[in-house]
């Protein structure tokens, strides 16, 4: 069962290094994606082999999605994947449906300002550069004007953010410290979309 927030044990002193604690880390900043636990954000390492020439019984990489209602959650959250050669931090919302996109698209247009300020902030910039969302659609979507002068913020299917990571960062024992600076930066970006998506029916 998922702890609520008031069940959450008070945060102090330094940051947790197991990171089976990550999720408490997370809610030093965020408390609503805080809402789950290690066992609920892990994904298994077991591969679904029934339709694939790959029979190998498990994956090669450790991945954990935080979120309210963990990897299986739809909000907003923070993804860490470990994996020999392409380890990786990410977040936002993949593949939302469709009206949780379309709530999306309509808060960024309705308040670009605040939107723009979020992702050319200087720390989020540090961390994810210009990627906003991944595969953008070619032109304006249904019901936006295609002379809105940030159209390309409206194009993507999926509003989420990745910083790749050299393999070298999780072998060192500050490696958490990495971990929690990239998805702090990462938190305003997630508040922003989880507000366009509240009142969306599920």
């Amino acid at each position: 069962m998922t702890k609520s927030s008031s069940e959450l044990p008070p945060l102090t002193g330094k940051l947790p290094r197991q990171p089976q604690r990550l999720p408490y880390s997370v809610a030093a900043f965020d408390r609503e994606a805080s809402q789950t636990t290690a066992k609920a954000s892990i994904f298994r390492i077991n591969r679904d082999v029934r339709f694939s020439n790959n029979k190998d019984p498990y994956k090669t990489n450790i991945g954990a999605f935080m979120a309210k209602g963990g990897r299986k959650g739809i909000n907003a959250g923070y993804y860490i994947h470990i994996e020999p050669g392409n380890c990786f931090l990410a977040g936002g919302i993949y593949m939302p449906s469709g009206p949780m996109l379309k709530a999306i698209r309509e808060e960024i247009y309705h308040n670009i300002d605040e939107f723009r300020e979020i992702v050319n902030h200087p720390g989020f910039v540090k961390h994810f550069g210009d990627r906003i969302g991944e595969d953008p659609v070619k032109s304006a979507p249904r019901g936006f004007p295609a002379d809105f002068p940030y159209v390309e913020y409206l194009k993507y299917r999926s509003y989420t953010v990745f910083k790749n990571e050299a393999d070298t960062v999780y072998q060192k024992p500050s490696f958490m410290d990495e971990v929690i600076a990239v998805f702090r930066a990462m938190e305003p970006y997630n508040r922003f979309l989880n507000r366009a998506v509240e009142e969306v029916e599920r």
